[in-house]
């Protein structure tokens, strides 16, 4: 009965810990100009320049051209979504077969454009070795840009953002990408969390100039939730009571199917014992 309880109770505690992070397919409509819009076949700007984890100044084009590339978009400093983004990179790269910089490139970028390469530089240095047990591992780079190089490259991959003063954050969604050896889009795979099947199939289409849409269109939304103005308040009661509700209608019906087995098994032992042969 014990372990009844702990798996009703386990799917209602995951809920209470999701909530204030993140909302699936349930953007409040304040924020109907959020989101990510599927550009396959697209052409990245390759021109654009950004300066990578070193300082240095680099054109986008410059990781391209043998390899496909593993696009990141996130923002070095947030608080909420985009360090399960690059942890999902990381969890969902370590187990293949294929390698960064051998048979793939990772390229991370910034939104945000008030970050700077020291920024970037600390995420590398967490991101690689978590990859391969070295920091600084070959294959992976962390940019950031201006606000035209930013603005160029988060249009052609329709990554639609915006900056909220009242939090000093970015609202954003979430996805990577897989862009061709050539600079045009392949995949989109959305969430925090990639599965390791899905990333290396991608990045193989994508060697190949393949596209295919994403079958998995769960959306995440970063925002802070700040209890003081309220905002995803409602949002926030509401997927809370229908939590609460289903798991108390659950609890129900357990109890009630183990009342009846029991009713059950009083009432064959009974006729048993009454009626021995």
């Amino acid at each position: 009965m014990k372990n009844l309880f702990r798996g009703l109770l386990l799917p209602l505690s995951i809920l209470f810990a999701a909530v204030p992070l993140c909302s699936a397919q349930m953007f409040p409509p304040q924020f109907s100009d959020i989101g990510i819009e599927q550009k396959l076949g697209a052409v990245l700007p390759l021109e654009t320049v950004f300066r990578d984890q070193t300082g240095a100044a680099v054109t986008l084009g410059s990781y391209f051209g043998s390899k496909p590339v593993l696009l990141v978009p996130v923002y070095y400093t947030c608080t909420t979504l985009c360090s399960q983004v690059l942890k999902g990179v990381v969890n969902g790269l370590g187990p293949l077969s294929l390698r960064a910089g051998h048979d793939f490139e990772v390229v991370v970028f910034s939104f945000n454009p008030a970050e700077t390469p020291a920024d970037a530089r600390k995420e590398f240095n967490e991101c690689t070795l978590n990859y391969s047990g070295r920091a600084g591992a070959a294959g992976w780079h962390f940019l950031t840009g201006s606000p035209a190089s930013i603005r160029a490259l988060t249009q052609s991959i329709g990554f639609h953002y915006r900056y909220d003063p009242a939090t000093r954050m970015f609202v954003h969604a979430t996805a990577v990408l897989a862009i061709t050896p050539q600079g045009s889009i392949a995949r989109y795979f959305f969430g925090v969390t990639y599965e390791p099947y899905d990333l290396q199939q991608g990045i193989v289409a994508a060697a190949r100039g393949q596209t295919r849409p994403a079958t998995n269109l769960t959306r995440l939304l970063c925002y802070p939730f700040t209890p003081a103005s309220g905002e995803y308040g409602n949002l926030v009661i509401s997927l809370l009571r229908v939590g609460a509700l289903l798991t108390v209608l659950l609890m129900a019906l357990s109890l009630f199917v183990l009342w009846r087995s029991d009713i059950a098994r009083h009432r064959a032992h009974t006729a048993r014992r009454d009626n021995p042969w």
